[in-house]
């Protein structure tokens, strides 16, 4: 049994390349996908859409997690149309984790990526290096690196612990083949392990000889991912900034509207200071117009759809918070999403030690919590630090 608080990177054994005896399946894209490209400089140049498959549906049960596709220089360079061939592949892929898991991979952003590595641990590890920067649930790779030696290989865990994102690399292959072996290494990503191999063994996309013919797990492996898919789908994220400047100017500011702190984003607060007092830190107090902001934040990701810091609204924390008049010379912010009460979205901050560390800054002395529900997520949860 993997734990998740482990730290250490666990691999995967690694798939062989294997393309023998692949069969197809329609695509079905459920949902229309607005997603950011990247370059390898890690700058946004633009923005690519994929319409939904036509009557596709998505069930409301469905877990959804965040996925980020990546593809390295030699895959781009075969396939000018990547964004569009890697979706597909994923999309295949997740039709049996939504069948048997109600797990729905959703695409947050694309990714460019130039590949290093003399074999495909090093690849795995150049990628997870890279582009790991725990804001999504899975970074899916792909690859037609020369020196990658393997059909695919995965962490079987998210790496770093919770909050940590999962890696996994997929060698370029025929399209009847590929979208099985990404199923085969997210099937990792939870935890699944291999199967024993050859005809005579069970037929489980865990077993080598079987991988690209079907599309199913054994009893053992459904078990796996039904106690590990929690794993996932609950993403939140930090962020700080130091700012050596008091903000005296008072730029043009729009109105924040007034609302009394609902009883969720108070007992947030609370449950911030019994973790500071604890420790012999001081208990921040509650700015009412910071978490006016902190609100407007959550709102503004349940209304347009992304889970992010920089939002398309506001621009960046820093840059919301002087657009609203608040003053600061030290700030920080952490967003969550998808955790259905103030001691679950606590919980899931204090297990994470970029959102721990803002929870427990002693730099800090005023907190906003801005909540709100509804959306692709279902809740959305917002903390602003700042010391004046």
């Amino acid at each position: 049994m993997v734990s998740l608080g482990s730290k250490v990177k666990i691999v995967s054994d690694p798939l062989p390349k294997n393309t023998s005896k692949a069969t197809n399946e329609p695509t079905v894209i459920e949902q229309d996908t607005t997603a950011k490209v990247i370059n390898e400089k890690g700058k946004v140049v633009g923005q690519k859409y994929i319409a939904k498959t036509p009557k596709a549906t998505v069930k409301s049960k469905n877990r959804v997690v965040t996925a980020v596709i990546a593809a390295d220089e030699e895959y781009r360079r075969a396939y000018p149309d990547w964004q569009n061939r890697t979706k597909e592949i994923v999309e295949k892929a997740d039709n049996a984790f939504i069948r048997d898991h109600q797990v729905d991979f959703k695409i947050s952003g694309y990714l460019e990526w130039k590949s290093d590595g003399y074999n495909g641990e090093q690849i795995l590890q150049d990628l997870d290096r890279d582009k790991n920067r725990g804001v999504y649930d899975f970074v899916i790779g792909f690859t037609k690196d020369a020196y990658f030696n393997y059909g695919g290989i995965a962490y079987m865990q998210p790496t770093g612990g919770p909050g940590g994102s999962a890696v996994s690399v997929t060698a370029d292959m025929h399209p009847n083949a590929i979208w099985h072996v990404v199923q085969h290494e997210l099937s990792h990503n939870f935890g699944v392990p291999h199967d024993l191999h050859g005809p005579q063994y069970e037929r489980c996309i865990m077993n080598y000889y079987y991988t690209t013919q079907v599309d199913i797990w054994d009893q053992k492996h459904n078990q796996i991912i039904e106690r590990n898919k929690y794993w996932y789908g609950n993403r939140q994220n930090n962020q700080n900034d130091k700012n050596d400047q008091n903000n005296n100017n008072k730029p043009n500011k729009p109105d924040v509207p007034t609302s009394n702190p609902s009883s969720f984003e108070t007992q947030v607060v609370q449950l911030v200071n019994q973790e500071r007092t604890r420790r012999g830190y001081k208990p921040l107090q509650m700015d009412a117009k910071l978490s006016q902001v902190a609100r407007l934040k959550s709102e503004d990701m349940r209304d347009n759809n992304y889970f992010s810091h920089q939002s398309p609204t506001y621009g960046s924390p820093f840059d919301m918070m002087r657009k609203f008049g608040i003053q600061y010379t030290y700030a920080g912010e952490n967003i969550a999403a998808g955790q259905q009460t103030p001691q679950d979205v606590m919980n899931s901050w204090m297990n994470s030690p970029g959102h721990r560390s803002n929870i427990l800054n002693p730099n800090y002395t005023t907190i906003g919590v801005g909540f709100a529900k509804g959306g692709s997520y279902g809740t959305y949860w917002t903390q602003q630090f700042i010391r004046r």
